[in-house]
């Protein structure tokens, strides 16, 4: 038999047993004291049979809070029991009471006791977590396998995968985005580093996590997930994501404690704000407030836990380990099914067009550059980058960038040149996917004067030679694109893929030739398509375009927190930058593509559309006319239907969990409502802009836009030429 199967076998048979055993005392007249003991006893069992829950319950310090309501139950239960017996025992065969409990009745009782912790011990055993051999489980007939664990172990070896992780210190140099200088940081650990950690964080790292940062200082960690029950089934709800939904285990230096991490968006006296021994809690991973920790909270020796702070019961329904050792040896490997399914991508035949500049750029990701993408580059700022780097910069790449400064080229493909696991393809030439604008443009003498080099690393300006000509067009971690002016003629491309070793350089040729062999890929990945809508820029706003200039000032700071206060919530910072701009009117940058329910049923934008969706075609209101979603529902008792998943009409608008929402209208028209949803996220830069239009059956929602903190909608290309944008 299964062993699971076995376990529930044993916990039906011995609680047929506590039930006869209790009904057996009254039927047999025991006196009513009786019920005491048994109350005992129930409570140590049922204990028992859930020993490993309240081993975490012990261990959190909750006894005290959690034991009363057990005793409680259990006494009752124990009553039931005992008088449901003796009803019998009186009808069947009546006989006087017992007055005292004697010491056989104890003695049996305990014998019961004993019997029933053997079986728990014996049930523990069956439903422990099953040897990894065993955890390919077939799922049940009709489910189908969502992922394949790989049955080989993680170690240190091999959980990291390309990726470097966020702490990209090339980037942060040529973005400039703090005064601090980047720390270009080694791939590992040495004990020097990692006792210096320690120090600062006042915990000592468990020893297998310290030998994982002696391979690498943190980074990608993708497709790493644990059991979150016995024996797990192929199924995506069976496992979680070791290091959360970044899949990224934190460098030393941005190891640091959950309260300090609540610190990002709460205030100190804000005491709800922060779990209970959020000092001594050491964050690992974190997606939002899923969280990735070693929990010190009962000594030196943490347990690890992947717990969402997000919900109350984070510590009850938390995947939790008595230490990293049982974390590591649970660590599995997975491939996700349904990305093993993706279609092949041929190449296009033909690289970018002059014809259409804007396809060169890919939608959506232009944002990651701040401020190298909100605009085209004109002959003054041409003219001023080359005077500041004292070279005259190659005309080829001039029509990609007039349209955008810069931003992640649809056209990222050198089949000449081999690829890598993320794009075998070929060769993808710039560093993380993006091309810098081109004010950020530096020499490669000046990037290394902007770093910091930790000991062992020499400066890159003592390593190439010339280093003062060349320029660096984009560079992430110690990967980099450069314009070679060493030699005579015109500039060469270069790729390098290690700034620590020149001869990791590899010719592209110049600008033209490179321009020439790029190609993209004839059925791209959505998220990675150009824009399909031809009228449409490729630019991203900034709130200096955003508006179409009609005389109207904007307002001042004070004015918005004025606002915020009373609507009562905060609203996003893009949002608020565009309003100082101009207090409402007609956006130039309207446009966003269309979105379509995907296999799973959930919206997404499709950029390939060849015609986007204006989302503001009626401007947006002056912000003293902005209100409550609720508020406009009480003057126009509309039935909205299913729109904004509303629960019946009129009232407050509320979302599907029947909460009061916080949507605000944007923009009305007798058929349309351009609304701001607030109502799903604590963070105000997560809220989402939402278009319901009035169809024949009704409300219906046209689009859902991501959050605030990336939505970017595009322009006219006569919008944006004609007004110099």
């Amino acid at each position: 038999m299964d062993k699971k199967k076995l376990a529930v076998v044993l916990r039906l048979g011995f609680g047929a047993v506590l039930v006869l055993y209790a009904a057996g005392l009254g039927f047999s007249h025991r006196t009513p004291w009786f019920i005491l003991p048994l109350t005992l006893a129930f409570s140590v069992l049922y204990i028992a049979g859930k020993w490993p829950a309240w081993r975490q319950v012990w261990q959190d310090g909750g006894v005290g809070r959690a034991l009363p309501p057990v005793v409680a139950i259990q006494a009752m239960l124990a009553g039931i029991l005992y008088l449901t017996g003796l009803g019998l025992g009186r009808l069947i065969s009546p006989q006087p009471m017992t007055q005292t409990v004697s010491a056989s009745d104890l003695t049996g009782l305990a014998l019961v006791v004993l019997l029933g912790l053997g079986v728990s011990v014996a049930i523990g055993r069956l439903e422990a977590a099953p040897d990894p051999e065993h955890l390919r489980e077939t799922p049940q007939p009709g489910t189908a396998a969502e992922l394949t664990i790989l049955p080989g172990p993680v170690t240190a070896a091999n959980m990291f995968g390309p990726y470097q992780g966020t702490d990209d210190f090339a980037r942060a140099a040529l973005t400039r985005q703090n005064d601090k200088k980047p720390v270009r940081q080694p791939k590992a650990a040495n004990d020097l580093a990692l006792d210096a950690a320690e120090a600062r964080l006042g915990f000592v790292l468990p020893d297998g996590l310290r030998a994982i940062y002696k391979v690498k200082n943190g980074g990608s960690a993708p497709d790493l997930v644990v059991p979150k029950r016995p024996q797990p089934r192929p199924l995506n709800e069976d496992w979680a994501d070791a290091f959360g939904g970044y899949e990224e285990l934190y460098s030393l230096e941005r190891l640091r404690t959950v309260h300090d991490s609540v610190l990002d968006y709460a205030h100190e006296d804000e005491a709800d704000a922060f779990p209970e021994g959020a000092r001594q809690m050491l964050v690992l991973a974190q997606w939002y407030r899923e969280t990735t920790l070693l929990d010190y909270r009962h000594g030196d020796s943490p347990r690890l836990g992947l717990v969402d702070f997000d919900r109350e019961g984070w510590q009850e329904e938390g995947v939790w380990f008595d230490d990293f050792a049982a974390f590591l040896s649970a660590l599995r490997h997975a491939e996700r099914d349904e990305l093993r399914t993706r279609p092949p991508r041929d190449l296009a035949p033909h690289g970018p067009s002059v014809d259409h500049p804007d396809a060169f750029w890919m939608y959506g990701a232009s944002f990651d550059l701040s401020s190298a993408a909100d605009h085209g580059v004109d002959d003054e700022l041409w003219q001023h980058t080359e005077a500041r780097l004292g070279v005259m910069l190659p005309q080829a790449l001039r029509p990609w960038l007039a349209v955008s400064n810069g931003g992640a080229p649809a056209y990222h493909v050198l089949p000449d040149q081999p690829g890598d696991a993320d794009q075998p393809e070929g060769l993808n030439p710039f560093p993380a996917g993006h091309l810098f604008g081109i004010h950020q443009w530096i020499t490669l003498h000046e990037l290394s004067e902007r770093l910091e080099f930790t000991a062992g690393f020499t400066p890159w300006s003592q390593i190439w030679d010339g280093s003062e000509r060349l320029i660096v067009l984009s560079a992430s971690f110690d990967t980099a694109l450069m314009l070679d002016y060493r030699r005579a003629g015109d500039p060469r491309l270069l790729h390098v893929a290690n700034l620590d070793d020149p001869a990791s350089a590899l010719d592209l040729g110049t600008a033209a030739q490179f321009l020439n062999r790029l190609r993209g890929f004839a059925r791209p990945y959505e998220n990675e398509r150009s824009i399909g809508d031809d009228r449409l820029s490729a630019r991203a706003p900034r709130p200096e375009t955003f508006w179409m200039p009609d005389g109207r000032t904007g307002l001042d700071p004070d004015d918005v927190a004025h606002h915020e206060e009373r609507l009562g919530l905060e609203f996003p910072r893009r949002l608020k930058e565009w309003m100082i701009r101009q207090d409402g009117g007609r956006p130039r940058f309207r446009f966003v593509p269309p979105v379509m329910p995907n296999a799973h049923g959930y919206p997404n934008p499709v950029i390939s559309a060849d015609t986007w969706l204006d989302l503001f075609p009626d401007g947006i209101l002056p912000m003293g006319k902005w209100r409550l979603m609720a508020d406009w529902l009480t003057r126009h008792p509309e039935d909205l239907g299913d729109a904004l998943r509303l629960r019946g009409h009129g009232g407050p608008v509320r979302d599907e969990f029947g909460n009061t929402s916080k949507i605000i209208l944007l923009a009305e028209a007798p058929d349309r409502l351009t609304l701001l949803d607030t109502s799903r996220d604590i963070q105000a830069d997560h809220a989402m802009i939402v278009q319901l239009a009035r169809k024949a059956e009704g409300w219906v929602e046209t689009y859902r836009s991501a959050t605030m903190r990336v939505f970017a909608p595009r322009a006219l290309r006569s919008d944006v030429r004609v007004s110099g944008a």
